[in-house]
C-alpha cells in the first residue's frame, strides 16, 4: 500500500491490545416474565442467559453485572459488574426461584443509572409486553452503550388459540382474567396486534442499529455467536 501511493507516503499497521468491557445483563423480572410453557418459565431463560453470558465475560477477562427490573430497578438482585469467576450464580439461583409480582417493567426506565460510564456491551432481555413509546424511552437511555435486545416470547401466549369456542385470557401483568367467546375474527385479531406489536419493536431497534434475538423456547449459547456472526 506504501509502495501504491502517490504522495510517497508511509502506511503502517499499528497492533493495540484488546481492554476489557464491562458485559450486563439487564433482565426484566415483571410478573409477564413468569409465563410457563413447554419450554419452561421465561425467567428460567433469563437465568440460563445470566449464566451463559457471565461465564464468557469470565473467560475473556471483562466485568459482568446484572440489573434486573419490575416496577423500578431490584437492588435485591443488583449485582455489580466483577471479574469474580461465578459473578451472578447467586442471582441466577434466585430467579429460578422467584415468583414474579411486579405489573410492569417501568424500572427499565432507571436501569442505566446503575451501569459504568464506560461503553459497555449490555444484553436486554424482556418479552417487551409494553408500549412501543416506553420502549424507545428505554433504548434511548441505554444509547451510549451497545445494546442487545433479546425477546423472550412462546407462541403459546398467542398461536394455540381455539378457532371456536369459551377461552380465558389473561393479563400476564395484572394477573386480570377475561372469558371470552373465541372466533375466527377475534383469533385474527389477537395474532395481528402480535404480528404488529414485533414490527413497531423492530422498527425502534432497527433506527437504533441494534437488532433483536428473538428467541422463541428454550435458550443455548450457540443462539448468541449465530447472531453476531449474522450482524457482523
Amino acid at each position: 500500500v506504501s509502495l501504491r501511493d502517490p504522495f510517497g507516503g508511509w502506511v503502517v499497521r499499528d497492533f493495540k491490545q484488546r481492554s476489557s468491557v464491562p458485559v450486563y445483563v439487564i433482565g426484566d423480572i415483571s410478573a409477564s416474565m413468569g409465563f410457563v410453557s413447554a419450554g419452561g418459565r421465561k425467567l428460567d431463560v433469563l437465568a440460563d442467559i445470566l449464566a451463559s453470558t457471565a461465564y464468557s465475560a469470565h473467560r475473556t477477562g471483562d466485568r459482568f453485572g446484572f440489573v434486573a427490573c419490575d416496577t423500578q430497578v431490584r437492588e435485591d438482585f443488583f449485582q455489580p459488574p466483577s471479574h469474580t469467576r461465578g459473578a451472578g450464580a447467586a442471582v441466577e439461583k434466585s430467579l429460578r426461584s422467584l415468583n414474579p409480582e411486579g405489573n410492569n417493567a417501568n424500572g427499565l426506565l432507571d436501569a442505566h443509572k446503575y451501569l459504568a460510564r464506560q461503553r459497555a456491551l449490555i444484553f436486554l432481555v424482556s418479552d417487551f409486553y409494553f408500549p412501543i413509546p416506553l420502549l424507545d424511552d428505554i433504548m434511548q437511555t441505554l444509547s451510549q452503550h451497545q445494546v442487545i435486545p433479546i425477546v423472550l416470547w412462546d407462541e403459546a401466549e398467542y398461536k394455540n388459540l381455539p378457532n371456536y369456542g369459551f377461552a380465558t385470557l389473561r393479563d400476564s401483568e395484572s394477573g386480570k382474567q377475561r372469558s371470552v367467546w373465541m372466533r375466527p375474527k377475534l383469533r385474527q385479531r389477537i395474532q395481528g396486534h402480535f404480528t404488529q406489536h414485533r414490527a413497531d419493536m423492530e422498527q425502534i431497534f432497527l433506527q437504533r442499529q441494534t437488532p433483536a434475538l428473538f428467541l422463541h423456547g428454550d435458550f443455548a449459547p450457540d443462539m448468541l455467536t449465530q447472531y453476531f456472526f449474522s450482524h457482523a
